[in-house]
């Protein structure tokens, strides 16, 4: 028998080590270390400001957990891990149930996890999925030679959004991090991109750009984050629909691999829709293979 308690009134010691193996979990099997990014979550939690569940056994042994915030309306779930099919239940229903779905609607799931029939559950429960594969290869020691590329600038960071809405707008991936397909939403996903530690932290000099024939435009753009001292993330490159067809993303993700190295860093990933056929095809030929996955479930 399995029940469900809110993991606020949980003591620290019970929930630090939680944290601790998620964490060393992460920077295993990801090369990610979380530390930076996930620091708040403890206070944010003791303070009964992050709201979450522990999946608790007979045996008083925590088998699952899960937490979550509000963002701009939409339930994000930031974090779930689960050893079997009817804990990883037992953690989604909660979670739905709460006075905070109640009042938001929508819901996000984006995390990387073993948790057994996941993505089924969240199907049953009315959630649209697509699988993300995270990627990795080692640096490169050859720089891809283009004069059109050029190092990031910081008024990128105000080009950037405008780029990435003319890019995407269409799409039928799921994307994980832009719910609405508006340019407000664009903004904040840029934003938090460049100034937070979410997705790593920001690496300007493993990031270019590519001026469009407008001032006010980039044609293209890659923006690379450090997710551990040893391992470069390209978190995002964007291509604008005018520029494409020209090897622009080749390019840039090849130039990427040559400054990661010069930067420390020994590996570089990304994370790729699988239903995104040319990107996996691109991402294969230049000998970048699967380390793990993610699940993006979205609804409402």
């Amino acid at each position: 028998m399995i029940r469900c308690e809110d993991w606020r009134a949980c003591e620290a010691a019970r929930v630090r080590p939680l944290l601790d193996a998620e964490g060393a979990r992460w920077l295993a099997r990801l090369g990610w270390d979380v530390t930076p990014a996930w620091r708040p979550v403890e206070p944010a939690r003791a303070a009964g400001a992050l709201p979450g569940f522990v999946a608790v056994d007979r045996h008083d042994r925590i088998a699952g957990w899960t937490c979550f915030l509000v963002h701009e309306g939409v339930v994000q779930t930031a974090m779930f891990v689960a050893e079997s099919a009817d804990t990883a239940r037992l953690l989604i229903d909660a979670t739905l149930a709460s006075p905070q779905s109640a009042s938001a609607g929508r819901h996000l799931i984006f995390t990387c996890t073993d948790a057994p029939a996941l993505d089924r559950l969240v199907r049953e429960r009315g959630f649209v999925t697509e699988r993300y594969r995270y990627l990795s290869r080692s640096v490169s020691t050859t720089e891809a030679a283009s004069a059109a590329i050029r190092p990031w600038q910081d008024s990128d960071a105000e080009r950037l959004p405008a780029l990435a809405a003319r890019a995407y707008r269409g799409s039928t991936e799921l994307r994980p991090f832009v719910f609405d397909d508006t340019d407000a939403a664009w903004r904040s996903y840029c934003r938090q991109l460049l100034t937070t530690e979410g997705c790593g932290r920001f690496l300007p000099s493993a990031s270019f750009a590519i001026d469009g024939r407008l001032p006010s435009h980039l044609a293209a753009a890659i923006v690379t984050t450090r997710l551990s001292p040893m391992t470069a993330h390209i978190a995002q490159v964007v291509v604008a629909p005018a520029s494409r067809q020209r090897g622009l993303g080749r390019t840039l993700v090849e130039r990427v691999l040559s400054a990661a190295g010069s930067a420390g860093c020994a590996d570089v990933t990304l994370l790729v829709a699988e239903t995104n056929a040319a990107a996996n095809e691109l991402y294969a030929r230049l000998g970048f293979v699967e380390r793990a996955s993610f699940l993006c479930a979205r609804r409402g």
